[in-house]
């Protein structure tokens, strides 16, 4: 059964989109950072819809942290997990789900900083692009908005937050128990 490690739900959303292309003048990637629990990610999802006839593939990906939690934070390094890819043709408008599989499903340390961010590379111009919704209007979770285009940044002073779930499965291990019919011999 998963279970969510961090979440910004869509019931936050404020009406407000940023489009994400890999044309050199938009944002290719935006994330946003959050605390981990110590479980292995399974899956990603982000509020999104897309402009245009959009093509090629888009990922969920976890980046190490930088700056200042809540207010200046963003992806720092290469990608530490990456997940399955998305054709854009099936995003319509709500939630889309990525998957981690095989040794892209890391354990998130407990109580560190990730970013969880949303990349679409594809450069087709002509104001085509995916949105991913964010609530820029009394955003409240506890990290903050980031974007890349080449390099990462913040939006600043403008504070936003992305609307995102990031989720672990909860494995339970079975025991077994100790037969109490088992005779005991003296």
């Amino acid at each position: 059964m998963a279970s969510i490690i961090d979440s910004y739900p869509e019931s936050n959303f404020s009406g407000h989109g940023y489009g994400i292309s890999g044309h050199i003048s938009c944002w290719n990637t935006v994330g946003q950072s959050f605390t981990a629990n110590g479980k292995k990610i399974t899956s990603a999802k982000f509020y999104l819809s897309k402009s245009g006839p959009v093509t090629g593939n888009c990922y969920a990906k976890v980046y190490a942290h930088t700056g200042t939690w809540g207010v200046n934070g963003r992806g720092t390094g290469a990608a530490l997990a990456v997940s399955g890819a998305v054709p854009v043709s099936s995003i319509g408008y709500g939630l889309v789900t990525f998957n981690f599989s095989g040794i892209n499903q890391i354990e998130l340390s407990d109580k560190v900083i990730y970013v969880i961010a949303f990349e679409y590379t594809v450069d087709i111009g002509g104001g085509n692009y995916i949105v991913a919704y964010v609530d820029l209007t009394s955003p409240t979770h506890t990290g903050n908005l980031c974007y890349k285009e080449t390099n990462w940044g913040v939006l600043f002073p403008i504070v936003a937050d992305l609307l995102f779930y990031v989720y672990s499965d909860d494995v339970v291990i079975a025991r077994k128990a100790k037969n109490p019919f088992k005779p005991i011999f003296y």
